[in-house]
């Protein structure tokens, strides 16, 4: 999900992450085990911190979400879900 996220943006939208710091601290554990995601509905009804719990799973770089707020994330998060849905046929 979040590599289908970031290959669909274009220059203006991307993010020189080669000059972030490592950090070892590891965002606050997040279980999704429970969360039957299986609607858009499921996606949108996310907690800020549940989406950053899903980027991460699903590869993007914990030093750059450490960044963002979470309720920054979710909007960010909505937004791009929202252009998604937009441009698939």
């Amino acid at each position: 999900m979040y590599q289908q996220a970031v290959s669909g943006s274009d220059s203006s939208d991307s993010v020189d992450i080669s000059g972030l710091a490592d950090t070892s601290a590891s965002s606050e554990a997040v279980d999704l085990s429970g969360l039957n995601l299986s609607s858009v509905d499921d996606l949108r009804n996310l907690t800020g911190a549940q989406v950053r719990a899903l980027l991460i799973e699903q590869g993007a770089p914990e030093t750059l979400l450490s960044q963002v707020s979470d309720e920054d994330l979710k909007t960010m998060f909505l937004q791009k879900l929202d252009e998604k849905i937009k441009t698939t046929p």
